[in-house]
């Protein structure tokens, strides 16, 4: 599954299927913190916003697609895509806390409690079952996600990009130009 966006003409015929795969792959995301919190607390929590007004966390989203589109070449290596795979999330999920605590002017987890943890905005534990979720999600679920995007006509993801391009731009200027 070795696939990477290249640049020019390509990018361009690949857009429409990498930002339908980015909002699955968000709204997994949101599917997977939410059973996690669950799991952890007994309670539901609404975590994370809508991202771009959708149901998604799009740090998940940003994530799976540096999995499948960078770190999928090192798959026929399984220990080796384990551990990249720990080390680029973790690194995906510290550089998003500064950008939310820049952006929003607050954190939304704090690992300061943990061992091995910097600055309570990563830790090893959490490193560890990023590990685990890209190797888990590439190997296993990925593939099927390939499956049903596959089945969409191109022309309904040629238009629904275009139409969900424009939705995430004009969300995104009310929320961070407007307000």
């Amino acid at each position: 599954m070795d696939k990477r966006l290249g640049t020019g003409k390509y990018l361009m015929t690949r857009y429409p299927r990498v930002l339908f795969e980015f909002l699955v792959f968000g709204f997994l995301g949101l599917i997977v913190e939410t059973s996690y919190i669950f799991l952890v607390t007994g309670g539901f929590e609404a975590r994370g916003a809508l991202g771009y007004g959708l149901p998604i966390i799009h740090i998940y989203a940003f994530g799976a697609l540096i999995v499948v589109y960078l770190l999928g070449r090192f798959s026929r290596l399984p220990i080796f895509f384990f551990i990249i795979s720990a080390i680029f999330m973790s690194f995906v999920e510290l550089i998003g806390s500064y950008i939310e605590t820049f952006f929003g002017g607050y954190r939304s987890w704090n690992y300061i409690n943990k061992p091995f943890n910097f600055q309570g905005r990563v830790c090893l534990s959490t490193s560890l079952g990023w590990g685990t979720l890209a190797f888990l999600f590439y190997f296993l679920l990925y593939p099927e996600i390939v499956k049903v995007i596959g089945h969409i006509p191109r022309r309904i993801l040629v238009y629904g990009s275009i139409i969900l391009t424009f939705f995430i731009i004009f969300v995104t200027i009310n929320k961070y130009v407007l307000n």
